[in-house]
């Protein structure tokens, strides 16, 4: 099938495998929007993701290339303009991503997002991406494996007849499609028992982990089925792809391990699932190493055993130690008095209190008799009285004062006394008769 179509009179060209890359890009675009929209702990809009998009293109795409350009130095050493031409193709998947994690970064110091739950929305759209953008290869015939000789797997997805080589060749691109569709459908099944419930319970950064592992797990030996593969001068036999996704797989399996020790305590039996994914580890190597002897539908068998036994035991223990620990509070003291802070006495010089001011009263002048006898005047309470009478009696005038204040206790004393014999009987004046004793 051609790759290109014209358009308007052949004034333009536009390539089959541009459009369904330009597609895959918009769907990722369009699924993390959606993703990051169901996010009930977002504390920002959909403009997060318009950022951290503009920013992963700029940055993704020159890294990219990058990575392309490096390993093909025959062609881009000798012919350096070709390394702007972009729509040739020639990418990089591995330093694509890393730019996008850059991206992820940027947004996150913008915005004050938890990172976590930004590489969560991105893991199910990046899988997305990369599962429609494998199928752009059958337009422009990349990611092709081994000539197949047997005529019984001579058709498609199996292989697709090559003009160049004059040959069936095994096709790789609809095996990658399907393994980021399994990548898409684990990191998305995470993603939304995550964030979706009104309170969650489980850990951010899962769907992450879930994509990276399914996708690793399956691209180490997917890479090594095509014959355009990015391979390593330091070893010639070992893909640069292969490298990164076995030091991610390692990187889980280490960070699955911490989890579940802290979580459930270290138990004797996860030194057997160490040593067991070490030996998975080593076969697998050994299978990649002695491929070019024995048959390949054997090598690749255990190649692809040993890399599920560490993928499904690393997946295992994520998902058992999804769930948040609860935190073990202490036992609160016991509980105490509150302390009534007083404030300290403040002291002065004493002051002297002041003496009380009485309303001023006219002294009251008594009038007595004058046929008072004092010989004849009965001894017992009249007695007191004597002083007052002899002055009333000698005619004397009496001056009223109007004192300001009293003085002293004595005429409060003496205002007191008058007052009360004041209500007592007189002698011949009174309301009440003398007794007879006393007439």
């Amino acid at each position: 099938m051609p790759d290109s179509v014209a358009l308007f009179g052949n004034e333009i060209t536009v390539y089959w495998h541009g459009i369904i890359f330009a597609a895959a890009v918009m769907s990722a675009i369009l699924t993390a929007q959606i993703l990051w929209s169901v996010n009930k702990e977002k504390t920002c809009g959909s403009w997060a993701m318009i950022t951290l998009s503009a920013f992963g293109f700029i940055l993704a795409l020159p890294l990219a290339r990058l990575q392309y350009c490096y390993f093909n130095p025959e062609i881009y050493l000798a012919h350096p303009e070709k390394i702007f031409q972009l729509a040739n193709g020639g990418y990089g998947l591995i330093l694509g991503m890393l730019g996008v994690f850059f991206a992820a970064l940027i947004t996150c110091s913008i915005y004050k997002v938890k990172l976590s739950m930004v590489l969560d929305a991105l893991s199910p759209a990046a899988a997305l991406g990369i599962c429609i953008g494998r199928m752009a290869s059958y337009f422009s015939g990349d990611d092709l494996g081994v000539i197949v000789h047997a005529e019984k797997w001579h058709f498609f997805p199996i292989s697709v007849y090559v003009e160049s080589t004059k040959s069936w060749q095994m096709c790789v691109y609809p095996f990658e499609a399907a393994a980021a569709a399994v990548a898409f459908i684990v990191s998305l099944c995470v993603y939304l028992s995550t964030y979706t419930p009104k309170k969650r319970t489980y850990r951010t950064g899962d769907a992450f982990i879930s994509f990276i592992l399914v996708y690793s797990t399956f691209q180490i030996m997917l890479e090594s089925w095509r014959n355009d593969a990015l391979f390593l001068n330091l070893l010639g036999f070992v893909r640069f792809t292969q490298v990164a996704c076995a030091i991610f797989l390692g990187a889980i399996l280490v960070i699955a391990s911490v989890r579940i020790c802290k979580q459930y305590g270290f138990k004797p039996i996860y030194i057997f699932y160490w040593l067991l994914a070490a030996g998975m580890f080593t076969l697998a190597f050994f299978m990649e190493f002695r491929l070019t002897s024995g048959t390949l539908i054997r090598n690749y068998s255990w190649m692809f055993f040993a890399l599920c036994v560490i993928g499904v035991m690393t997946l295992i223990m994520i998902l058992k130690t999804r769930t948040i620990p609860v935190q073990k509070q202490a036992s609160a003291p016991a509980a105490q008095m509150p302390v009534i802070q007083q404030a300290a006495p403040v002291y002065t010089q004493p002051v002297a209190p002041a003496a009380p001011v009485y309303p001023a009263s006219p002294v009251p002048v008594y009038n007595y008799p004058q046929q008072y006898n004092e010989q004849t005047a009965p001894a017992g309470n009249y007695a007191l009285f004597r002083p007052l009478m002899e002055r009333q009696r000698t005619q004397q005038p009496v001056v009223t004062q109007q004192p300001d204040a009293p003085v002293d206790d004595s005429a409060r004393l003496s205002q007191i006394l008058n007052n009360y014999y004041d209500s007592q009987p007189t002698y011949n004046g009174g309301s009440r008769p003398l007794p007879p004793d006393n007439r």
